[in-house]
């Protein structure tokens, strides 16, 4: 093998720093290539005679490759080893990819990419690129140059579990149909996104006038054709569905997108199919395909549908480059001597053959571009083109990535089935005045990413006559109970307040003892002249004698003598008197009467207490309200989340015996789509009708369990 004196290879470690005494300069050849949407690649053996190869490691060495001092490639040494030629001649094989292995070597780690509302961002390959900076030696940037971009030209939303940063830009591409290129030189990535842009170069059959091609920068020759049509895994319709298993992946059923021209879009039955690849092919080839690394990044509605949404994007990108044979149509163009500069990968070049065997004018993607540096220093280049930017899943890229997934997919969180009951005993009654009804409170919490059955199983009486289910009564434990007469003493007072008290206003009693007799005397006025109203005289009789006149309202007892002459007309008292008591003036006064009281909290305190005797006995057993009065299973509504009234007894159905089963499932939960719970607090409310009843009164028992069956997210973000 012949050294090429123009080529030369600079040995740096990881961090950029020179390593030996200058660089390689006996380097026999290199091939090295730039890929769409992946790293590039290069190989090439150095001669084990040069000592400097001793500071060529796997993983710890960058190679640096110069022709006539321009530098064409950078790579990172991944892969080392060892040949004998058959002149003896040692040589050390080496390959690996660009700086782009940086990207492969960073994980972003768990990285979200939202605007932490539930929606996706524009930003998404920059996120990347600074979470990638943290564990790389340099940092590296998007080049905003054009045809570079910044952003996104579709909103990403997608969370990751430890991927790399090459991953996570290629998995981000593939799912809204976008492509990006590792800059040439530098750390620098450069986002297509959806465009292909046209270098303006013609490619043209044969060896071609070399003098020619260098005067003109728009065309270049090739020497060789190969086309490739593999149409194995072409399919025109795709049930897509996200991560997790079958039954509980996201599908396109909350997605708010609507399909194209050409496509039709059937949420319901979640797939999507090219109108118009079926119509050309003549019949249809579904495909199922899960996307793991799509999910909700956190259990809300709102997630849901982003991801839908997110998951809608990757089955088209997905779908639009695999519905026609065309999209499985490559060619592979060599023996290009002179390669412009604007074609690069991404970009278009119109590829013209003229041969009835072999026909083609088309613009066609450059997908990848191999370069090959000869021991004199002669470059040749193989272009790898198509009508998609569709990479050929063959590349070592494509297996890390496939390899990688299978490690997020276990890294993303994971899903269980949750299923329990809950026992409880509610009451139901009416009287036409007082209402009771029952009350059945259950929540989903955020884990909680689907309601899978939401039931309440109940006993009933059975038929109790005429195809009527009753209710089972009310049940008490307390039979009757009986109390004694209640009795107490009697009150010191006509009238009571608040506190007890009265106050005495009127009606002061004027006696000066208490009733029973007890003697006293009562005071009497003077009387004047003429006192009597009917003349009196001493009777002439003994001293002492006294006459006794009973006047008005008291008696007078007058003691003296004859003193004055009997005369029918007048009579004059000319004699003192005196007044004074005899033996009447013992004597009794009844002394009854009436306080006029008014209610105070102060004054007279009059508390008492009453002696009261008060037993209550109960009688146990088991009692149980009148059939009569029972609510049927027909006078029952039921209201779920205030959304109602709902016909307790149509939906109510029977298990087995008389036990039934009230299904709510699809009130609490979007059943027709995603069977998410609609809010997180519930209501299952069930009211009687009150027809009547022997008593005027209806009542019932319900008895029995509410049985819940979710799926959970085991590490749900709240």
């Amino acid at each position: 093998m012949s050294i090429s004196p123009n080529l030369t290879a600079a040995i740096e470690n990881r961090a950029g720093t020179a390593q030996g005494e200058g660089p390689l300069v006996n380097v026999p050849g290199v091939t090295y290539w730039r890929t769409l949407n992946a790293a590039g690649g290069f190989l090439c053996s150095l001669p084990l005679e040069d000592e400097r190869v001793d500071y060529v490691a796997a993983k710890t060495t960058v190679l640096r490759f110069y022709l006539d001092g321009v530098e064409k490639f950078v790579g990172v040494v991944e892969s080392i080893g060892a040949a004998i030629e058959q002149d003896g001649t040692l040589w050390l094989p080496v390959s690996g990819r660009c700086l782009a292995a940086e990207l492969a070597e960073a994980k972003v780690g768990f990285l979200s990419l939202d605007d932490g509302a539930s929606a996706g961002v524009l930003d998404g390959p920059n996120d990347i690129m600074v979470s990638a900076s943290l564990t790389t030696p340099s940092a590296w940037t998007l080049d905003s140059a054009l045809p570079g971009y910044t952003t996104t030209s579709t909103l990403v939303y997608a969370k990751f579990a430890g991927e790399s940063a090459l991953a996570a830009l290629r998995l981000v591409g593939e799912k809204i149909g976008e492509n990006f290129r590792i800059g040439d030189t530098g750390r620098t990535v450069v986002w297509l996104r959806a465009a292909t842009p046209d270098s303006g170069v013609r490619a043209l059959p044969g060896a071609g006038d070399m003098v020619a091609a260098e005067s003109n920068p728009d065309i270049c020759f090739y020497t060789s054709l190969h086309r490739t049509a593999d149409a194995y895994d072409m399919a025109n319709k795709i049930y897509p569905y996200g991560g997790g298993n079958l039954d509980l992946a996201v599908t396109l059923a909350a997605s708010s997108k609507s399909a194209g021209a050409g496509f039709t879009l059937d949420k319901a039955n979640n797939y999507l199919q090219s109108d118009t690849a079926i119509s050309a092919l003549g019949h249809t080839i579904p495909v199922y395909m899960q996307f793991p690394d799509i999910r909700p990044i956190s259990n809300t509605s709102a997630d849901l549908a982003s991801a839908a949404d997110a998951l809608y994007e990757a089955a088209l990108a997905w779908l639009s480059r695999r519905d026609e044979v065309t999209d499985f149509i490559t060619y592979s163009l060599g023996g290009i001597l002179q390669l412009p500069p604007e074609v690069k990968v991404g970009t278009t070049l119109r590829v013209i053959h003229d041969d009835p065997r072999l026909t083609i004018d088309a613009s066609l993607v450059v997908l990848e571009i191999e370069t090959t540096i000869s021991p004199d220093g002669a470059q040749a280049h193989r272009l790898t083109v198509a009508a998609t930017d569709k990479v050929p899943a063959n590349s070592t890229d494509d297996i890390v990535t496939n390899i990688e997934q299978g490690y997020v997919f276990q890294a993303h969180p994971l899903l269980n089935v949750n299923s329990y009951e809950v026992g409880l005993t509610k009451f139901i009654y009416d009287d036409g005045a007082t209402q009771e009804d029952a009350y059945i409170y259950f929540d989903f919490d955020s884990e909680v990413l689907q309601v899978q059955q939401c039931v309440l199983k109940f006993e009933t009486n059975g038929d109790i006559g005429g195809g009527t289910i009753g209710m089972l009564p009310l049940e008490s434990t307390v039979v009757s109970a009986s109390s004694p007469a209640v009795t107490s003493g009697a009150s010191s007072k006509s009238t009571a307040d608040a506190d007890g008290s009265i106050n005495v206003t009127s009606g002061a009693s004027s006696t000066s003892s208490s009733a029973g007799g007890a003697s006293h005397s009562h005071g009497v006025a003077s009387p004047g002249s003429n006192f009597f109203e009917t003349p009196v005289y001493h009777d002439g009789g003994s001293a002492g004698d006294n006459v006794t006149y009973d006047h008005g309202a008291g008696r007078f007892v007058y003691t003296g003598s004859d003193v004055g002459t009997k005369d029918a007309d007048t009579y004059s008292e000319t004699a003192p008197y005196t007044a004074t008591s005899d033996a009447e003036s013992t004597h009794t006064h009844g002394i009854d009467h009436t306080h006029n009281v008014t209610a105070s909290t102060h004054g007279h305190g009059m508390d008492h207490t009453h002696s009261v005797t008060a037993s209550i006995t109960p009688v146990y057993g088991v009692y149980r309200e009148l059939q009569a009065n029972t609510f049927n299973k027909a006078d029952l509504t039921y209201y779920v989340n205030g959304a109602g009234p709902y016909n307790f007894s149509t939906d109510a159905v029977v298990l087995a015996g008389n036990r039934y089963q009230l299904d709510i499932t699809a009130k609490v939960s979007a059943s027709t789509t995603t069977f998410r719970p609609n809010q997180t607090n519930n209501t299952l409310r069930i009211i009687g009708t009150n027809s009547g009843g022997a008593s005027g009164r209806r009542s019932c028992t319900l008895d029995g369990v509410l049985k819940i069956r979710t799926i959970i997210q085991s590490t749900a973000v709240t």
